[in-house]
């Protein structure tokens, strides 16, 4: 099997998910829209838009990228290399999709917005960077974003391919004990450390950090896209590391 054998393997095994992802949504839409026309007193408001139900939706994907596909191309005489590449492949295609489809809903519900104010769905670009999304025509405000939101997504699935290709390579005590150590490392044993030992510098770093991610005071969303280039390339790294030594097993 080659690449681009693999890769069309690997979007096959993407589509009936997203299907079914924009079924949901747009069957959500349309209820909140009738339900919001036919009570006055009714309201739907959306904070993250439809991107940050994307988000969750890929990153999920991601987690679910490797076993059953790595086992079925090994079978088949697939080489890990063609694999690999077909899969980033899938991801970017993925991600190019999607983020032209949810910017063509997010301006068909602005729209929505504007004929009645008790149906708010904005785009997540244009609540991040709400100045620059004002300044900016139209056309260039949606290129912009569909290229922000591209970045994004691809970080999102390379995390979650990352993760499980990872839980793959381990043992079950290894499982175990990163499912429940981390967690609980970043939730409490790190906040409290940060509170008694650093004296909140931690928390002061990361609070820096994510104002650089998202553009800081000026708001520049390329910010953000150079962090998740960064992530993505360094995600890619990772996983390659791990799934270049990985042996078939149940």
């Amino acid at each position: 099997m080659n690449i681009k054998v693999a890769t069309k393997y690997q979007i096959n095994e993407y589509l009936k998910s997203i299907k079914i992802f924009y079924l949901v949504v747009i069957l959500v839409l349309i209820f909140f829209g009738v339900i919001t026309a036919v009570n006055s007193s009714s309201n739907f408001y959306s904070t993250g838009g439809i991107e940050g139900s994307t988000i969750i939706f890929l990153f999920i994907l991601g987690l679910n990228s490797f076993k059953e596909t790595f086992l079925m191309m090994l079978q088949n005489g697939t080489t890990r290399r063609s694999m690999f590449i077909g899969r980033l492949i899938t991801i970017l295609a993925t991600s190019v999709f999607m983020a032209v489809v949810d910017r063509f809903v997010v301006n068909i519900t602005l729209l929505l917005n504007d004929v009645s104010e008790r149906f708010r769905v904005g785009g997540m670009y244009e609540e991040f960077f709400v100045q620059r999304a004002e300044s900016l025509h139209i056309v260039v405000r949606n290129l912009e974003a569909i290229l922000i939101t591209i970045g994004m997504y691809a970080a999102v699935m390379v995390a979650g391919y990352l993760i499980t290709s990872a839980y793959y390579r381990m043992n079950k005590i290894l499982k175990i004990a990163v499912s429940i150590g981390v967690p609980t490392s970043v939730l409490i044993l790190l906040p409290v450390l940060d509170a008694v030992v650093f004296d909140g510098r931690i928390a002061v770093a990361v609070s820096k950090f994510l104002r650089f991610v998202f553009g800081g005071q000026a708001g520049n969303p390329y910010n953000l896209l150079l962090s998740c280039i960064i992530f993505i390339v360094v995600g890619i790294g990772l996983t390659w590391l791990l799934i270049r030594k990985s042996v078939e097993k149940s």
